[in-house]
């Protein structure tokens, strides 16, 4: 039985929406067969994708999940401080490195967790200072 695919179209990454590009990456993925045939039928065949392409794009949307699961909890439920310790777990977990995947997966991973966990370390001393000076501490 063939595997029902999920997107019909190729998406377009959108730098205001939010989890877009993950959307793209998935589309692309459900569609590489007919993409790199469309791609041939024009003469573009330089531009198809290899199978490392194939594994790569897979890598990155295994990565982008959690940060999709992530942005759909903060935007159903009303956001609070009690879940910055899921979101730091679920990013420390999302960015452990494997030895199995591509470089720039790893290095991708590794800069995420440093810039996400600064920020968030960041965040968390704005928010002690604005608490201490409205006690007048």
């Amino acid at each position: 039985m063939a595997k029902e695919k999920k997107h019909v179209t190729l998406k377009q990454s959108c730098p205001t929406r939010w989890n877009s590009t993950l959307d793209m990456i998935s589309s692309v993925i459900d569609l590489c067969t007919e993409f790199n045939e469309a791609l041939k039928l024009n003469g573009d065949r330089a531009f198809c994708l290899s199978e490392d392409d194939k594994v790569i794009l897979c890598e990155l949307q295994k990565f982008l999940k959690p940060s999709h699961d992530l942005t759909e909890l903060v935007s159903s439920e009303q956001p609070h401080l009690g879940l910055i310790p899921l979101v730091v777990k679920e990013v420390q977990d999302a960015t452990k490195l494997d030895p199995y995947e591509s470089e720039v997966i790893s290095t991708l991973k590794t800069t995420v967790n440093n810039r996400v966990l600064a920020s968030i370390e960041l965040s968390f001393h704005r928010c002690n200072i604005m608490r201490d000076s409205r006690r007048g501490v």
